[in-house]
């Protein structure tokens, strides 16, 4: 049978085992991170005696639970900006051959000293 298997976003056996385990252990990382941004966030607000032994302490929690939360969650692909296209020119000027391009070159020198009536030579 084609294209048997597990369907898009059904977790694998490893990744079904690691959920299982952390609902044994009651621990909710999404949880676990808020409440280290929230503490983070208090001890910020506040003059503690220990401060950088409690600073400390909530960034070791966080970055357990934002490494365990690599194995449940998929990651996030970057998307690519290139900016804006540039429009393409209507015209192919590689095919032009030298005496063309001067001419070209002419008329162009011709049409830009008439839309300037200063800059005509007297």
């Amino acid at each position: 049978m084609i294209g048997s298997g597990r369907k898009a976003g059904t977790p694998n056996k490893r990744t079904q085992d690691l959920i299982e385990r952390f609902e044994e252990l009651e621990m909710d990382l999404p949880e676990g991170v808020r409440t280290c941004i929230r503490e983070l966030i208090a001890l910020e607000d506040s003059e503690v005696v220990g401060f950088n032994d409690k600073l400390n302490v909530i960034r070791s929690k966080a970055n357990i639970y934002l490494e365990l939360m690599q194995y449940l969650y998929p990651k996030r692909k970057a998307i690519d900006h290139t900016g804006i296209p540039a429009p393409a020119s209507p015209f192919d000027f590689s095919k032009l051959t030298a005496d063309e391009l001067m001419i070209l070159d002419k008329a162009l020198a011709r049409n830009e000293s008439q839309s300037n009536p200063d800059d005509r030579p007297q």
